[in-house]
């Protein structure tokens, strides 16, 4: 008779809890602009802005952010010094203003939609060339979707030029 053999015990393996990603947290507009590192020169503008602005782009409404990087201001230091002037502040808002558009809206959407309509200029067109490359006012946009808790940032590696200007709105009755 051959010698018994024994089976071990089947064993379990333990279950262990499936490996969750904690969200990652954002910070508004404004701070994801100055956390970027490539934004400074625009985060500088926004500061010397009216103060409304700063308050605007950490607030609650959202919105989305057509932002030049740093690179797109080399060379412009005529236009950054106006920007950037306390004693001039709604040059600034006025540029800001700008590069603002209501809602969160990504790439894709901008490009479906074909025009990013600003707060106070007015429209930029938005192109694809079909293979991948997207610009905005004649502007190559090269941080797409950066995500904000209010919105989302499109930079873009030159200043946009928009091709209608925004209609002004009615003075007020005195």
């Amino acid at each position: 008779m051959p010698p018994a053999t024994t089976v071990p015990p089947t064993t379990v393996p333990p279950t262990v809890p499936p490996t969750t990603v904690p969200p990652v947290e954002v910070g508004t507009l404004l701070e994801e602009l100055r956390d970027a590192g490539t934004y400074d020169t625009l985060v500088s503008i926004v500061e010397n802005s009216l103060p409304v602005l700063p308050g605007l782009l950490e607030g609650f409404d959202t919105f989305t952010a057509l932002a030049p990087l740093d690179e797109a201001f080399v060379g412009k230091d005529a236009l950054v010094e106006l920007l950037t002037d306390p004693a001039d502040p709604d040059a600034a808002a006025q540029f800001v203003l700008g590069l603002i558009e209501e809602g969160r809206i990504s790439l894709a959407s901008l490009v479906t939609a074909g025009s990013f309509d600003s707060l106070g200029v007015g429209l930029y067109p938005v192109v694809s060339d079909g293979a991948g490359q997207v610009t905005i006012g004649g502007a190559v946009v090269v941080d797409p979707d950066r995500p904000a808790s209010n919105g989302v940032i499109q930079g873009v590696s030159s200043l946009p030029v928009p091709t209608v200007a925004a209609t002004p709105l009615p003075a007020p009755a005195p």
